[in-house]
């Protein structure tokens, strides 16, 4: 885009405002006095007159006021962008406002009337600035869109890369979630596995001391026997070692599941507890990537908006580029027409003067034909006397004759 070109078109729709102070070029603009009234013009909500009071009319060609002014107009804009239209100028290359102040340089000067195009087309009374805009030369208008849409591209590629930025952020921490689930899951499925075991071991524990209450009782029995014999007191005997035997065994068995689940079940509580340890982690991770997620999705909300705002700004400018299109068309038809027009009107003119000739002329044919009739009659009067002198003459020659004839003969 030549930027020269775009300068003036914008300087031209700077003209379409009531600013009460005439725009001669943009050594008129370059204060920011000017700026600051159109952008009161255009949104005075925003840009109040307490605002516009805060800037300095009376520069005087002084360089570091009018850069000052144009400081507090930027920014200003900026944050209209920001605070009202949620939009983001980090791919816009910013005007370089000493340039402006110093030399108006044209590049610089079309950078910042840009902005306050976008903020004319972008604010609640978009729709009449924009038919403001079709109203202009199709030049200028050509111009004008073509800068509306360079603003909107890049905002919608901002939109864009923040969508792909938070999409692959959200995708990680989906993953890990999944991860620190089937971890969970599998920590449950040994709990449960232990639970069974400690279950089962409670079982063989239960059923070893019925076993040992039963042969107690069984010694109580032959203890309380008053009979004295050998062979019961062998049987006695034998019995009795027997039940000690099974008892230490017991006792081993018993000392050595305890031991072995007491070993187990410690270092499995080291294991529970490094895995609660880092579930605890994995959680506040979790609760903080969950807090990301949902500032992710707020902003995703705000994206979806600017990108549904973009989307409908660029329909809006496409409608209005078809509207452009059929208006140079009815233009070229209009042109047509004035020029069938220009040449029939021309045509109606010859034709008045070839009348106005051809009545003179009829008149004086008529003048002529009258004339004529007139010469006719009176040619007809002459002949009429001439025939009558002939005839007069020949009578008078004929009496001469005669006359002549009878002096002759009288002689």
């Amino acid at each position: 885009m030549d930027r020269r070109i775009l300068c003036d078109s914008l300087i031209k729709w700077m003209k379409t405002f009531d600013l009460n102070s005439p725009i001669n070029g943009g050594g008129d603009l370059n204060d920011g006095i000017l700026i600051a009234k159109c952008l009161k013009n255009i949104d005075g909500n925003y840009f109040t007159e307490s605002w516009l009071a805060k800037l300095k009319s009376d520069t005087s060609d002084n360089q570091r006021i009018k850069t000052n002014n144009l400081k507090k107009v930027l920014k200003s804009i900026t944050d209209y962008y920001s605070e009202v239209l949620t939009q983001t100028l980090m791919d816009f290359q910013m005007p370089d406002l000493n340039m402006i102040a110093d030399k108006t340089d044209e590049t610089e000067l079309s950078r910042l009337l840009q902005l306050v195009l976008g903020v004319a087309v972008s604010c609640d009374r978009k729709q009449y600035y924009i038919e403001n805009i079709m109203s202009m030369e199709e030049s200028v208008q050509h111009v004008l869109m073509n800068a509306i849409q360079e603003l909107m591209i890049k905002e919608n590629r901002k939109v864009n890369e923040e969508y792909s930025e938070l999409g692959d952020q959200l995708k990680h921490a989906l993953e890990e979630l999944n991860r620190v689930v089937e971890a969970k899951e599998e920590i449950e499925n040994r709990c449960r596995e232990l639970d069974l075991q400690v279950s089962t071991l409670q079982d063989e524990k239960l059923g070893l001391i019925q076993e040992t209450t039963r042969l107690n009782d069984r010694i109580q029995q032959f203890e309380s026997l008053e009979d004295s014999e050998s062979v019961p007191r062998r049987r006695y005997a034998t019995l009795q070692q027997r039940i000690q035997s099974q008892q230490e065994e017991i006792f081993k068995l018993e000392t050595g599941i305890l031991f072995h689940y007491v070993n187990y079940n410690r270092a499995k509580l080291d294991v529970l507890r490094e895995d609660n340890e880092n579930l605890l982690k994995r959680n506040d991770d979790l609760m903080v990537l969950a807090s990301n997620a949902r500032n992710f999705k707020d902003e995703l909300d705000v994206l979806r908006n600017k990108s549904e705002k973009v989307t409908k700004l660029e329909s809006t400018i496409d409608a209005y580029k078809i509207k452009l299109e059929e208006m140079s068309d009815l233009r070229q038809q209009m042109k047509f027409l004035e020029e069938t027009n220009l040449r029939l009107f021309d045509e109606k003119a010859n034709l008045e003067q070839e009348y106005k000739k051809a009545k003179q002329l009829q008149t004086q044919v008529e003048f002529h034909k009258k004339t004529n009739q007139e010469l006719y009659q009176k040619i007809s009067e002459l002949q009429r006397i001439t025939d009558k002198a002939e005839f007069e003459r020949t009578r008078t020659e004929e009496r001469l004759n005669a006359i002549a004839a009878e002096k002759v003969v009288n002689i």
